[in-house]
């Protein structure tokens, strides 16, 4: 009996260990950087069908009234539907279904109830089957039903570029050198802000440059937050550090290594975007300038770049996809698009396994010339006056 006690006590013991030395080792693996090297050097000159596996097109259809989106600065996909803000030109928010038809506009102009005029973003709240716009001019969330009727709207009292709405009623917003102050709380300088739907600051992160009256030139983005495999990635205009929200705080998960071509450490905090874009377009600086997108095990990167030679300026935009599985990472420029006529732009959303990027008529139409534009599967006659089209591009 007692021999069996003395193995029972070693098998605790051996046990025990084992399960500290897992929870450390997973531990180390959760706080360890995730390094992405961007090497110039490596980066080559691709056409576009050596990098896509398949792709596909979605024609957005003209409304009746020929109310037409102006600009695509936010792309959502929900269920069957499609939510699309604009918010420079037509300065409103769209629903189609996901064959492209139109369903409702949300919201309308003006400063009454359910109405804004300056939509500076949107989001869902997929518990209540809400969506919801903020209006920076009036500081206000105003929430719809999934088929566009007034649910109600709360006063925020800040300003921000971006948001992602969160559980429990929380709200991830991100800043980008605006200034906020709230009676109650006072300054709040800080990029990242987690609060509730009423705007109390539950959690902030990130001070920024900004101060009270000053105008600080930024570079904004439209989509700051990606969301993938039910986690939240934040990322921004001249950081090489894309970060994951862990319990109401953004932790550092990936860093992005451009060499010796990285942004100065000492330059961020003294420079402003303006100046930091000269010294990127000048070659000095390698920076990445669009929202970071991932699906289908790929992150994609958009990184920018200039060289100058004989005092010209050589100014390129390159891809970069990381494959999170076997943990490489490919630079190219596309320098020939073989598959279609639409523009090769950077993806602004991602849907399932694809990535989605946008192309107008009219960029269809003048790379074009006199031919008929060329787009596999679509059958329909492309003309100028129409809404965009949404192309769906699964990389290999």
């Amino acid at each position: 009996m007692k021999y069996n006690s003395n193995i029972s006590h070693i098998l605790i013991l051996f046990i025990t260990l084992t399960c500290l030395i897992s929870c450390e080792n997973r531990q180390e693996r959760e706080n360890k950087l995730i390094t992405i090297s961007l090497n110039k050097a490596n980066a080559e000159n691709k056409k576009l069908s050596e990098t896509i596996e398949e792709i596909r097109y979605l024609k957005l259809n003209t409304p009746g009234d020929g109310d037409l989106i102006g600009k695509i600065d936010k792309l959502l996909f929900y269920r069957d539907l499609i939510i699309i803000l604009d918010k420079g030109i037509s300065k409103s928010v769209y629903v189609f279904n996901n064959k492209g038809n139109f369903l409702t506009k949300i919201g309308k102009i003006g400063d009454g109830p359910g109405e804004y005029q300056m939509p500076q973003d949107v989001t869902l709240d997929k518990k209540n089957n809400e969506i919801i716009i903020y209006c920076s001019y009036s500081q206000k969330l105003i929430y719809f039903s999934l088929d566009g009727q007034l649910q109600r709207e709360k006063k925020i009292g800040l300003r921000f570029r971006g948001m992602h709405f969160l559980k429990e009623n929380k709200l991830a917003i991100f800043t980008q050198c605006i200034y906020n102050y709230q009676d109650n709380y006072g300054p709040i300088p800080y990029d990242f802000i987690i609060c509730d739907t009423t705007g109390e600051i539950l959690h902030k992160q990130f001070r920024n440059k900004s101060k009270l009256g000053s105008s600080i030139v930024v570079i904004s983005t439209d989509s700051y937050f990606t969301d993938y495999n039910n986690d939240i990635y934040l990322s921004w205009v001249f950081n090489d550090t894309i970060y994951k929200l862990d319990n109401n705080t953004m932790k550092a998960y990936y860093r992005l290594d451009f060499g010796h071509k990285s942004i100065d450490k000492e330059a961020l905090t003294v420079l402003d975007n303006s100046q930091l874009l000269l010294k990127v377009i000048s070659g000095e600086f390698w920076a990445k300038l669009s929202p970071v997108l991932m699906a289908d095990d790929k992150i994609l990167i958009k990184v920018s770049f200039g060289d100058m030679k004989e005092n010209e300026i050589n100014y390129g935009a390159y891809y970069a996809i990381t494959s999170l599985s076997q943990n490489t990472t490919s630079i190219f420029k596309i320098t020939e698009n073989d598959i279609d006529d639409c523009t090769v732009s950077f993806p602004i959303s991602t849907h399932g396994d694809y990535f989605v990027s946008v192309s107008y008529p009219e960029e269809i139409i003048h790379q074009c010339y006199d031919d008929k534009p060329n787009l596999i599967g679509v059958n329909e006659e492309i003309i100028e006056y129409q809404n965009p089209i949404l192309v769906f591009r699964r990389l290999k």
